[in-house]
C-alpha cells in the first residue's frame, strides 16, 4: 500500500486568492494619470485642500451663527431687546462719546445729561417693577439740575444741590403718599422715600462728578480714562 507523497498533498491545497487592491489613504497623493503633468497634479491637491478648509470654515461659521441666534433669543425673551441692535446702538453711542471728548468737550455736557436722565428713567422703572413707588418727574428735573451743576457751578454748590435734590424727592414722595392714602405701611413709605434719595446719589451726583472733572484743564482725558476703567 503506497503512502501519499508530499507533492500529492501540495497539489490538493487550493491556491491562495490574490489580495484585493489597496485603496489610496486619505491625504495621500492620487496616482498620476497618463499624460498628467506634476504641475496639474499639485494644482488639484491645492484645490482639494482649499475646498476642505472652506467647508470646515463654513461649518464653524454656521455653528457660531446658531449659537448667536440662540443667545439673542434668550436675551430677547428676558429683556425684550434684540442683542444685535443693542450692540450696534452701544457702539454708536461709544463713538459719539469718544468724538465729543476728543474734538469738542463742551458737547459732552449735553451727552452726559442725556445719559444721566436715561439712567434715572431706567432706574425708576426698575424700582417700580419691584413694588416701590418712585416719582419720575421730580427725579428727572432735580437730577438734571444736580448733574448740570457739576459743570456750571462751584464744587461746594454741587454738594448743596445734592442735599436739595435728595430732600426734594423725599418730601415729594411723602406728600404724594399723604394725598394718595392708599394704605401703604410706614415701612413701605420709608423705603419708597429712601429709594428716591438713592437714585439722586447714585446717578445724577455721579454724573455731576464726571462733569466736574471735565471742566478742569485737560479734563477730557480724565473722563476718557474713567470711562475706559468702567467699561473694561
Amino acid at each position: 500500500m503506497s503512502t501519499p507523497s508530499d507533492d500529492d498533498d501540495a497539489s490538493r491545497i487550493p491556491p491562495r486568492p490574490p489580495l484585493p487592491p489597496i485603496p489610496p489613504h486619505a491625504g495621500e497623493n492620487p496616482p498620476v494619470r497618463a499624460g498628467e503633468s506634476p504641475q496639474a497634479r499639485t494644482g488639484e491637491n491645492l484645490q482639494a485642500q482649499f475646498r476642505a478648509k472652506k467647508a470646515e470654515l463654513e461649518t464653524h461659521v454656521s455653528h457660531a451663527r446658531d449659537q448667536l441666534d440662540q443667545a439673542n433669543e434668550r436675551i430677547k425673551e428676558r429683556t425684550g431687546r434684540d442683542l444685535v441692535v443693542a450692540i450696534g446702538v452701544g457702539l454708536l453711542i461709544g463713538g459719539v462719546i469718544l468724538a465729543s471728548l476728543l474734538f469738542a468737550k463742551w458737547s459732552f455736557v449735553v451727552i452726559g445729561l442725556a445719559i444721566v436722565l436715561l439712567a434715572v428713567w431706567e432706574l425708576v422703572l426698575a424700582l417700580r417693577s419691584g413694588g416701590r413707588k418712585v416719582d419720575l418727574w421730580p427725579q428727572l428735573v432735580l437730577g438734571a439740575m444736580l448733574a448740570a451743576g457739576g459743570y456750571f457751578a462751584d464744587p461746594w454748590l454741587t454738594w448743596v444741590m445734592l442735599f436739595v435734590a435728595v430732600f426734594g424727592v423725599v418730601v415729594w414722595r411723602l406728600v404724594a403718599q399723604m394725598v394718595a392714602k392708599d394704605g401703604r405701611t410706614y415701612g413701605d413709605v420709608l423705603t419708597d422715600a429712601m429709594a428716591g434719595g438713592f437714585i439722586q446719589v447714585y446717578v445724577p451726583f455721579l454724573g455731576a462728578l464726571v462733569l466736574m472733572l471735565l471742566r478742569q484743564p485737560r479734563g477730557e482725558w480724565w473722563v476718557l480714562s474713567l470711562i475706559v476703567v468702567v467699561v473694561v
